[in-house]
């Protein structure tokens, strides 16, 4: 072990105590049983990442197929893509279900599919007179964080969209056992312009929300590695960055851009390894993408829509195909309601 490795282990083992896990643990249980059409399609995607270069085989699709039949499944994959590439879908007459995941790598769909679970699953269990705010800063989080990753193809889309949305859905776990803590917290990062403090977390709750977005990856099967370089990632100083293995690295320089952007509207100002930092073009599409959020917040609010949102009228070119958006038969009978 490398004087790096010691210094990164030092650390994390000071914030990331046996005791303080054992508190996430107990928060992220609140959750439940994830259901079983969102491992299975992670599963088949994740052997896809690894024995299919990344596109995601028939038996991913057949997943997604059943689980897009319902407009209120289809509705988020539906305005993402809206948002992410509208030129591209306003050059389409029809779009099918397929049409939709097919645009999509695999661990892209990993991505999208646990940040969309998450997201409904975490909110029934929040206060809904706070939550518009918390829903606010993860799909930003989210749709900013897979700009950033198109911009910089090392970062990539799946782990950009994945950093920034987890880092709000697990910090939202919070306001689910404490929502006057939660309160306070909120203000407190507003009134420093900060996205988070460990140190604070650790005081207020016993644990931190790196802790817990580790937890909320392992419960979905996406697996140890990642989870791994998240909580390292989130609870590591910029210091050492450089002594962090490759995935680690990726997303904190992930997170340096989100935070930096989001907030200063610029570029981080630190040396980073050249293939993180954008080329001039992509560098301007992005700070421009950036600062329509910042003004404006987001456009298509991807995370936000449900069925209402997908109608002949709103959605046109959705209903080209044959399939009937109404009918959701037994495809989606393990699903919770808010899914169909």
């Amino acid at each position: 072990m490398d004087e790096h490795e010691e210094q990164i282990n030092a650390l994390v083992s000071g914030i990331n105590s046996p005791e303080s896990w054992e508190i996430a643990k107990r928060i992220v249980s609140l959750l439940g049983d994830v259901p079983s059409y969102v491992t299975t399609a992670i599963g088949f995607l994740k052997r896809d990442l690894e024995q299919n270069a990344n596109e995601a085989s028939g038996d991913s699709l057949f997943c997604f197929k059943r689980m897009l039949r319902g407009p209120g499944m289809k509705a988020p994959f539906y305005y993402l893509t809206l948002t992410l590439e509208p030129d591209i879908v306003e050059q389409h007459e029809s779009l099918s279900s397929l049409d939709l995941v097919r645009y999509y790598k695999a661990d892209e769909l990993i991505s999208l599919l646990s940040v969309l679970y998450l997201f409904r699953r975490i909110s029934r269990g929040c206060d809904q007179e706070i939550w518009p705010e918390v829903a606010n800063k993860i799909i930003i989080g989210s749709e900013l964080g897979a700009h950033i990753g198109r911009a910089i193809p090392k970062i990539g889309m799946s782990f950009g969209l994945m950093l920034g949305g987890i880092r709000h859905l697990a910090s939202a776990m919070f306001l689910g056992i404490d929502k006057k803590g939660f309160w306070k917290y909120s203000n407190y990062l507003r009134s420093k312009n900060i996205a988070f403090d460990l140190e604070r977390e650790m005081r207020d709750w016993g644990c931190n929300h790196g802790q817990i977005a580790a937890l909320l990856l392992q419960k979905l099967g996406v697996g140890a590695t990642l989870s791994n370089a998240v909580v390292s990632a989130i609870t590591s100083d910029l210091e050492i960055v450089d002594g962090m293995d490759d995935d680690t690295y990726r997303i904190k320089i992930a997170q340096i851009w989100l935070d930096s952007v989001l907030l200063y509207g610029k570029a981080p100002q630190m040396k980073v390894r050249g293939e993180y930092y954008p080329l001039k073009e992509a560098l301007d599409h992005l700070l421009e993408h950036a600062e329509s959020i910042r003004q404006a917040g987001s456009r298509h609010n991807w995370l936000n829509r449900t069925k209402d949102d997908i109608t002949p009228e709103k959605t046109p070119l959705l209903f080209s195909e044959s399939v009937d958006l109404n009918r959701t038969e037994a495809v989606e009978m393990d699903m919770p309601e808010d899914f169909s």
